[in-house]
């Protein structure tokens, strides 16, 4: 890959390899084929069409090249040529009314933004027999889609002026006093945000520090994150450099770094890390542990963050309607949290995934471009070493790193989301084999009590 290029660079990962589709609808063909035309899905096609043009093409808006397919892919559609092409493919199946050449048209007309029009031609293809995987995926993804960009249509219509709100500040409980049934009570079942200040400490019986997880796990690799403006990634982070933990860490300590370690499963990459803490009462009831080895997200947390002063995580919500949690054992980190209701004021936009990106900036909004973003609600709290802060399931949120920071942090189904994540695996389910199998287990008797209510303490 040469750097110094202001071209887009293609790599493996790519998606150019690609099928005729026959006469059936599946998830694994990539191109529709007739006796006239063959026209790739748009993802596809963009890729090829690219390779064939860039020589002759600069694009001024697309300076960074190491950055992930879904972002090369969206800078290109969103360019004036790259957008024209899309249109250009659109035209060739004007005439074309089988259910697939729907759903084709579907996936260009999401491509391109046009929401409405691709859920009519989705409708139309499911109804006519392509009801495959694929086809509902994408049909829960405009769903997702239409909805928000409605509710804030609807929104805007009502608010003529708009003053930006004040933020509230998250409630805080000390870990030696608060119960779980206050908890579960008070905070998770009604998905509200909280601070269990002092419960990290009883989490480690040694102190976790920079200096400590250097000695612990320095020697191992891990591919660090870092902020992407207008990434199509959750969170708006892309894959940075792969690197050891002890010079990531000296490289903080010398304050010349300015990528994140983000979300490092413990249990799988350091258990000797994972084996020496203790979960807060609060969390130890989560089902996820309840399921088969292997099983999707069993394993997968808790996971490590460890940040420089000045990172931070655009807004972003966490995976598969899980709860979350995360214990600050060094440094500070400012949180701000936004209502579930309040996620179409935030601008999102369903790109390749079921979980949203948003345009807004916490940081530096831009009330001109997005005035309706002024209308929602807002908490904040700044985590210090001990604390523990409780994420209810569906709310956006943006983390800055006010200081170096060392972090731990777990995803937890309950009962409190039990019915929302049976919703989300069932949404992503479609396309994704793992997640089905989970929802299966969930589904299962052994899960019964959960929803009919039995406490899980």
């Amino acid at each position: 890959m040469n750097n110094d290029s202001n071209d887009i660079v293609f790599i493996t990962e790519w998606p150019i390899e690609s099928e005729s589709i026959d006469l059936e609808c599946s998830p694994s063909k990539k191109r529709r084929k007739s006796t006239e035309i063959t026209i790739d899905k748009p993802d596809i096609a963009l890729a090829r069409w690219w390779r064939r043009n860039k020589a002759s093409l600069r694009f001024d808006n697309l300076q960074e090249t190491v950055v992930s397919p879904s972002t090369r892919l969206r800078r290109i559609a969103k360019s004036r040529e790259g957008r024209q092409f899309l249109l250009d493919q659109l035209e060739l199946l004007k005439n074309s009314f089988s259910p697939w050449d729907h759903l084709l048209k579907a996936f260009y007309l999401d491509k391109l933004g046009f929401y409405e029009d691709a859920s009519k031609e989705i409708k139309t293809s499911i109804e006519n027999g392509c009801d495959d995987g694929e086809a509902l995926w994408l049909r829960e993804k405009l769903w997702r889609q239409t909805q928000a960009d409605s509710k804030r249509e609807e929104t805007r219509k009502k608010n003529w002026e708009t003053t930006p709100r004040l933020p509230a500040q998250v409630k805080k409980r000390s870990a030696c006093n608060f119960s779980y049934e206050d908890f579960f009570k008070n905070f998770a079942s009604t998905r509200t945000p909280v601070i269990i200040s002092g419960g990290a400490w009883e989490m480690t019986e040694s102190k976790w520090n920079l200096a400590y997880i250097k000695k612990i796990a320095g020697d191992k690799t891990v591919t660090l994150k870092r902020p992407v403006g207008d990434s199509a990634e959750w969170a708006r982070l892309e894959n940075g450099r792969r690197t050891t933990i002890k010079d990531f860490i000296d490289s903080i300590e010398s304050g010349k770094d300015k990528e994140y370690l983000f979300d490092w499963s413990l249990p799988i990459h350091c258990p000797k890390l994972a084996e020496e803490l203790t979960i807060p009462k609060f969390f130890s009831g989560d089902l996820l542990q309840r399921t088969a080895p292997g099983s999707l997200y069993r394993d997968s947390w808790p996971s490590l963050f460890v940040a420089p002063a000045g990172i931070h995580s655009e807004l972003h919500i966490d995976a598969f309607g899980s709860n979350f949690w995360m214990a600050i054992f060094e440094g500070k980190k400012k949180w701000s949290f936004f209502l579930p209701d309040d996620v179409p004021l935030l601008y999102p936009t369903y790109d390749h995934s079921l979980d949203p990106i948003f345009e807004v900036q916490v940081c530096n909004p831009n009330y001109a471009m997005y005035p309706l973003f002024a209308l929602a609600t807002v908490q904040e709290c700044v985590l210090e070493p001990g604390d523990i802060l409780f994420v209810p399931a569906g709310c956006p949120h943006h983390v800055e790193n006010l200081t170096d920071t060392v972090a731990i942090s777990a995803n937890f189904v309950d009962e409190s989301n039990f019915d929302l994540v049976k919703r989300e695996l069932g949404a992503q389910g479609h396309i994704d084999a793992k997640a089905k199998e989970l929802l299966r287990q969930l589904e299962s008797e052994t899960f019964d009590d959960v929803s009919s209510g039995v406490d899980l303490k």
